[in-house]
């Protein structure tokens, strides 16, 4: 069959076919390439223990006077306690009304339905925030992703009563778990609010586990996560840190740490110039991520 202008279809490789399809596709869409200060929006992870003061960082951003929305899917609901009080010893309450918006949910469908929508935005009336937070994602997976996976039916585990009661997962719901615990991040990265790109940050739990070594068994730390997700999660994220405490002159104070300590501790920083370790009041780390989203 010939085509346009007399050229046989069979001139073209089935690549060159795609290419064009691909590129019709993006005109349609209005996909146009920009070099813009909105398109470097960073996204940043903080992973560490149950009080090391991951949301707590979010006193910095709110003090100078950035919007927060936070979506919590933690075991214990927010930390925003955390931040409220803090706030108020500052004298500084009133910016927690102004600057915090959050959502408390535990259901894998409603987080899907609020990524693909724009409910939320709505709801705000106007209000758009600067910084997208995820909290507790750790619970999230652990829970909700579980529950969502294990929830449907596995030809393979299909007559197990551990399976069917959905507290074992076979080789086909791994798989599952790691793309159900992926698209929804990769979801909320992409999610824009009022049209424009935001920052997204996240907090995970943290995990030590073993690794055989040359030399012997290696400790490591890194995010905690079930299966394959958990070597995948920092791959999104230009700045990935541990928050952890210790005691200083009797008091136990909150730390900040992008030291990967001889590959030992899962971190990243894509371009930032941060000390390895420092305080987690986070000044360092936010003077950093809004420099780095101004770029």
């Amino acid at each position: 069959m010939a085509g346009k202008a007399g050229i046989k279809a069979s001139t073209f490789s089935a690549a060159q076919v795609a290419s064009v399809t691909a590129a019709n596709a993006l005109k349609a869409a209005g996909a146009v390439a920009v070099n813009g200060a909105e398109e470097n929006l960073s996204a940043s992870m903080a992973y560490g223990d149950w009080d090391p003061g991951k949301t707590f960082s979010l006193v910095e951003p709110i003090t100078r006077g950035k919007n927060v929305f936070v979506m919590s899917t933690d075991l214990g609901r927010n930390g925003l306690r955390t931040v409220k009080e803090e706030l108020r010893r500052l004298n500084k309450l009133d910016l927690f009304e102004k600057h915090v918006r959050s959502w408390d949910v535990n259901d894998y469908p409603l987080v899907a339905a609020h990524l693909a929508s724009d409910f939320m935005e709505k709801q705000f009336q106007g209000w758009v925030p600067d910084i997208d937070v995820w909290d507790g994602f750790t619970s999230f997976q652990g829970i909700n992703v579980d529950e969502h996976v294990l929830s449907m039916e596995s030809k393979e585990m299909k007559d197990n009563e551990l399976r069917e009661a959905g507290l074992h997962a076979g080789n086909q719901d791994w798989g599952a778990i790691k793309r159900a615990t992926m698209r929804p991040v990769a979801a909320w990265i992409a999610k824009t609010w009022g049209g424009h790109k935001v920052h997204k940050f996240l907090t995970c739990a943290e995990q030590e586990f073993e690794e055989q070594g040359a030399f012997g068994t290696i400790t490591k730390i890194r995010p905690y996560l079930q299966g394959q997700a958990a070597k995948l999660i920092c791959a999104p994220f230009d700045l990935v840190y541990r928050t952890y405490r210790k005691k200083v002159d009797g008091k136990m104070v909150h730390f900040y740490t992008t030291r990967d300590e001889g590959g030992k501790v899962f971190t990243k920083r894509r371009g930032m110039e941060l000390l390895d370790d420092g305080p987690a009041d986070s000044v360092a780390v936010w003077d950093q991520l809004l420099a780095f989203d101004k770029a």
